[in-house]
């Protein structure tokens, strides 16, 4: 999955994020889990906008809270303040913004200039 498929900007860009993610899945995985499965049904999408939904309100809510407060649902830690300095020993997956939505923070693409490298087997 590619950094890009993980941004939604607001609440109402969320199940278009969560459809074509599961559209992915379900054409990668095709082979694996048959043509007729259910593992990936419309009703779990739904289980799913649901779910990041209340993690994307867990993470807003804990915005202005210290490093060491963690919500024990998502496992997600306050930002701390501005009179707090942030802690480099911990990555960061997203930011909660405020409508809803989230920022993607890491993994980042690479920096251009980069070399490819291809492996022999």
């Amino acid at each position: 999955i590619e950094s890009e498929d993980l941004i939604y900007n607001n609440r109402e860009e969320l199940p278009k994020m969560i459809r074509s993610l599961t559209n992915k899945f379900r054409n990668r995985f095709r082979y694996f889990f048959g043509k007729g499965s259910e593992w990936l049904s419309f009703e779990r999408e739904e289980t799913s906008l649901v779910r990041l939904d209340a993690m994307s309100k867990a993470a807003a809510d804990l915005s202005g809270q210290p490093l060491e407060v963690m919500h024990g649902t998502y496992g997600i830690f306050g930002q701390g303040t501005a009179a707090q300095p942030q802690h480099n020993s911990r990555r960061r997956l997203s930011n909660a913004l405020p409508n809803g939505g989230c920022e993607i923070t890491w993994p980042q693409p690479p920096q251009k200039p980069y070399e490819t490298a291809y492996a022999a087997s």
